[in-house]
């Protein structure tokens, strides 16, 4: 009987070592996996910063490009009413052959520079001195109307404002 119960305490501790070698395996193995997790999670972590990073200098990239755009448009806005204010220039230099080559070369190298623009602007500021004062009126009603109203909410208000300041610049011809 002694030997029996002997022999089930052996057996409860081995079972109980088993156990504990089965608990120790367990413990090892989630150890294993949650260090793995971490590192996943760490990696994962760096490759969300990657793409984070990625997608900030693309959005920059894109405001760059938005911005060389707008600034392109700009440009060119600013070259429209160039050539308008050129136009107007033109209508009142026919009467004149050489103030007429004059204001062309003029436009010409308004297109190529900024500086050349202001040399255009001088010119046609000499040459309508020399137009009768109607004239002069006449060309800045024009001149007003032809200008580019910017796309802004209040664009009819501005629009109108520029019509009545050019209407009523041609009531001070009469």
């Amino acid at each position: 009987a002694i030997k029996a119960e002997l022999d089930q305490q052996i057996a409860a501790a081995e079972e109980r070592e088993k156990e504990r070698h089965r608990l120790v395996v367990e413990n090892a193995r989630l150890k294993a996996e949650a260090e793995a997790a971490a590192r996943a999670a760490t990696e994962e972590r760096k490759r969300v910063e990657v793409e984070a990073r990625a997608v900030a200098a693309e959005r920059d990239r894109v405001a760059e490009i938005e911005r060389q755009k707008a600034a392109a448009e700009a440009k060119a806005k600013a070259d429209a009413v160039a050539k308008l204010a050129a136009a107007a220039i033109e209508s009142q230099l026919r009467a004149e052959r050489r103030a007429r080559e004059v204001a062309e070369a003029e436009i010409q190298a308004a297109k190529k520079s900024e500086a050349d623009r202001l040399a255009l602007e001088a010119e046609a500021s000499r040459l309508a001195a020399l137009a009768p004062e109607s004239e002069k009126l006449r060309a800045f009603a024009s001149a007003l109307r032809a200008l580019p109203v910017p796309d802004v909410t209040w664009k009819e208000n501005i629009h109108a404002n520029v019509e009545n300041l050019a209407k009523w610049v041609e009531e001070l011809i009469r």
